[in-house]
């Protein structure tokens, strides 16, 4: 019988115990429930799925719309960088700091306009539309766009998306009236950097919305001159009647360049 004492050992002082560990089990089960409303990870998964109705329901249950999350974004800079209107709508309804800053010091603005090109996902049209579609509503809603985010270089949000081949973006800042052309550290514009990227849509949409391919650098170079890796932005470029800035000329009249 002792045996089999040892195999059931429950039967003394035990059991009840364990009875109390499973009842507060299932009492923190119900706590749990609730207490998800206000967790920052659930907000987090409402907003990359821009499932606007989960993200209301957790606002109304007294969840933290401006706790950033480990890697230092609020929810908003989420939305931006998620494309994800729907939800960036429901935070600006509920008058989240639409200037807010990042640990790095980004706001919003830039996780909408700035992508990896290296990354091919962050090229796909319609997530780059939603995430004009998030810079349009902060915009409109009264977030600061002109200011200079990369300060070493000097560029603004012009700049990174000329940078980062962002034409929805870049629509956007344009129809907000951003200035195209912003000159960064010794001169530079966003239109010579859309040249160095090569990507002709973004440096013929710039020219066409106003930006100056004669406009030089402090060294005296161009957008002409920032193309010279390619061809079909040079071919456009001299369609225009553009050619090299005053520094390249000064080189061709001293070297005879083209006599």
């Amino acid at each position: 019988m002792s045996g089999m004492h040892r195999c059931f050992p429950f039967a003394g002082g035990v059991l009840p115990i364990l009875l109390t560990v499973l009842f507060l089990a299932s009492v923190n089960v119900a706590w749990s429930q609730t207490e998800i409303y206000t967790n920052r990870l659930a907000i987090g998964n409402a907003v990359e799925s821009d499932d606007a109705a989960a993200l209301a329901q957790i606002a109304a249950h007294g969840g933290n719309l401006e706790e950033k999350n480990l890697f230092g974004l609020t929810p908003l800079m989420e939305a931006a960088r998620a494309g994800s209107p729907k939800c960036a709508a429901v935070l600006i309804s509920h008058g989240v700091d639409l200037n807010a800053l990042s640990m790095d010091g980004f706001p919003a603005v830039y996780f909408a306009v700035y992508i990896d090109p290296a990354d091919p996902e962050q090229q796909n049209p319609a997530y780059l539309k939603r995430r004009a579609d998030v810079l349009k509503e902060l915009i409109d809603a009264g977030a600061k766009f002109t200011q200079v985010l990369w300060k070493t270089k000097g560029f603004g949000l012009v700049h990174i998306a000329a940078l980062s081949g962002n034409l929805p973006c870049l629509k956007v800042l344009s129809g907000a009236g951003a200035d195209l052309n912003a000159k960064g550290a010794f001169g530079v514009t966003p239109l010579m950097v859309a040249a160095t990227q090569g990507d002709p849509s973004v440096v013929r949409y710039l020219v066409e919305a106003g930006a100056d391919p004669a406009a030089e650098t402090v060294g005296g170079r161009n957008a002409f001159d920032y193309a010279a890796d390619w061809p079909q932005v040079i071919a456009y470029l001299k369609g225009i009647g553009s050619g090299p800035g005053s520094y390249r000329r000064m080189l061709d009249q001293a070297f005879g360049a083209g006599s």
